[in-house]
């Protein structure tokens, strides 16, 4: 193999950055009092930028090759996710849980309901340890 593929899954990163990422679209919509519900039946597993920078990084100095899930690692509902952002910021705008299933009621699409990949491949490979997503989300400005 002479390739690498680095898959992630809803990148966000610590900084702000003109086009919002879905840790500062949350804020922002709770900051604004504008957030849209968010489900609790749904799975992400979150891209912390400044992370997947550190395994870039990793694969050009180590040369490794192979297909790699790049992620977190971890398994988070919207809900979850929105409401460890508010309590880490000190927000204490309501957040409306959501029902998956009544809103692929609406929709003619297809709507993928867990997207969490398990990246025990990478972890065991990296020389560092990923950041947990509790503590990237403190990190956020």
């Amino acid at each position: 193999i002479d390739w690498t593929v680095l898959r992630i899954d809803q990148p966000f990163r610590s900084d702000f950055f003109p086009r919002l990422d879905i840790a500062h679209r949350i804020l922002d919509g709770l900051k604004n009092n504008t957030l849209y519900q968010q489900f609790d039946n749904h799975f992400f597993g979150p891209t912390y930028i400044d992370d997947f920078s550190k395994v870039v990084d990793w694969v050009l100095r180590t040369g490794t090759t192979g297909l790699f899930n790049a992620s977190s690692g971890e398994k988070w509902s919207d809900f979850e996710f929105a409401t460890a952002i508010a309590n880490t910021h000190s927000i204490t705008t309501e957040i409306q849980k959501g029902d998956l299933n009544e809103y692929l009621k609406t929709l003619d699409r297809p709507y993928q309901r867990n997207t969490a990949m398990d990246t025990t491949k990478l972890q065991n490979a990296l020389d560092f340890e990923l950041t947990p997503i509790s503590k990237a989300i403190a990190e956020i400005s």
